[in-house]
């Protein structure tokens, strides 16, 4: 897959094509960051996105 190029206006809906097109199977998500201050500064970000990206995953697979 290559990198996603996320919108400030709109960062799901890039992420939700990406699910779509690799036809993945999941059950919950899990986020990653390298244990480094770049990857700690993304935290408040992943928080922000985890419960709006799940409804839209359910969404699409309903």
């Amino acid at each position: 897959m290559p990198a996603l190029t996320l919108s400030r206006d709109d960062r799901l809906t890039a992420i939700l094509e990406q699910v779509k097109a690799s036809r993945w199977s999941f059950e919950e998500i899990w986020h990653e960051t390298p244990d480094t201050n770049d990857g700690k500064a993304l935290a408040g970000l992943i928080k922000a996105l985890t419960k709006p990206l799940e409804s839209m995953l359910k969404n699409a697979v309903r």
